[in-house]
């Protein structure tokens, strides 16, 4: 079977990935689930971030291998900086504005406590680290580019591909069980080390800055990897198109075991959240791709698909709104928190975001900001 020329299952997963990252910042976050039900949820959402990683990457050596196409790093970085300059200034106003309305204006000069944190590491809001990691994650794409253009044997290049996915794997479930993987809140990494090493610190800005992106670096490059290998065999061989229903049945066995810990892998290996998360973006990347083979171009769907960064972008805003309306109208109405409440602002904030991304994609203008 020809692969499609628009992955439409991909799209598909897009749009539930950003529904899933809404669900996760709704009513309390990950920390807000007090029953089984809203738990089974958020648990069900948490593919979101790895899928989105391992789909950039993973297209970005589809058009390597297809159309030899190299990754431009100052298109990518272009096209990552304005939506996150934007969104940056957006969420810091927009706390601001929060506070004061609320009477703290103490918590308003908090907001820009941390400019180092804001300006580099999304710390305006909770989910806009997602930027700058993909960006810096994008870095080592162009290693392996480099090395798939030497005139090495095939064979050669294929032994490096996977144990460059063995060591990276190793190196960031090391950094996450020695404490020294990026901690999101504090913005810092390497914690570990420099509670170790006294002339190390995290307050040395320079250094915090270097040690994150060091960080992020190691954490994107098992996805990376990966991503050549999937985008390799897929062009080459194309083995998903030949045992669709195959690939998707064990793609679809393999999400369910690592997303619901039927498999507990996270407390069976230190560090073992690492493969945990590759084996979530992964299974649901290849199901998605498997998908595409049986599924008809849509329209909406892809709309969905184009709008995922601006829903991601724009949908901890809308949801913050949402919340801060229904409380001054009626304070208990979303309260307590349950998987109907959380599933409520989901799609409050989910559709109000497409909606909204979707007018502004009409602009050239406003389409660069926001998405």
């Amino acid at each position: 079977m020809n692969k499609p020329t628009r992955l439409t299952g991909v799209d598909l997963f897009r749009g539930l990935a950003a529904f899933g990252v809404t669900v996760l910042h709704s009513r309390g976050g990950t920390t807000g689930a007090p029953d089984l039900v809203s738990s089974w949820l958020i648990i069900s959402a948490s593919f979101a971030v790895p899928f989105f990683l391992a789909t950039s990457f993973y297209l970005s050596f589809n058009r390597f291998y297809s159309r030899g196409k190299l990754l431009n790093l100052g298109d990518r970085f272009q096209r990552l900086i304005i939506p996150y300059g934007f969104w940056s200034l957006i969420y810091v106003l927009s706390r601001i504005v929060k506070s004061l309305v609320l009477g703290n204006p103490q918590e308003a000069i908090g907001v820009i406590a941390d400019p180092i944190a804001i300006i580099f590491m999304g710390a305006s809001a909770v989910h806009l680290y997602f930027v700058p990691l993909l960006f810096f994650g994008s870095l080592s794409i162009k290693l392996i580019e480099f090395l798939e253009n030497q005139k090495n044997q095939p064979s050669q290049k294929n032994r490096f591909l996977v144990l460059g996915v063995i060591i990276s794997l190793i190196l960031d479930m090391t950094l996450r069980f020695t404490n020294n993987s990026f901690r999101l809140g504090a913005n810092v990494a390497f914690s570990g080390l420099t509670e170790q090493i006294s002339w190390l610190s995290n307050d040395q800005v320079i250094l915090r800055i270097f040690f994150v992106i060091i960080a992020w670096i190691i954490r994107c490059l098992p996805y990376v990897f990966i991503a050549a290998i999937v985008a390799k065999y897929d062009y080459y061989q194309n083995i998903i198109s030949r045992k669709i229903p195959l690939i998707a049945g064990c793609s679809f066995l393999i999400f369910c075991v690592s997303t619901f810990g039927f498999l507990p892998i996270n407390s069976m290996i230190p560090g073992g959240t690492s493969i945990t998360e590759i084996l979530q973006g992964y299974s649901s990347l290849i199901l998605a791709i498997a998908l595409s083979y049986l599924m008809k171009d849509n329209p909406i769907i892809q709309n969905l698909g184009a709008c995922s960064f601006g829903i991601y972008l724009a949908h901890h805003l809308s949801i913050e709104i949402f919340e801060f309306i229904v409380k001054k109208i009626s304070p208990g109405l979303l309260e307590p928190i349950s998987a109907t409440t959380i599933l409520i602002t989901a799609i409050f904030g989910f559709v109000t975001s497409w909606a909204i991304v979707n007018l502004c994609s009409r602009n050239q203008i406003t389409s660069r900001l926001v998405l």
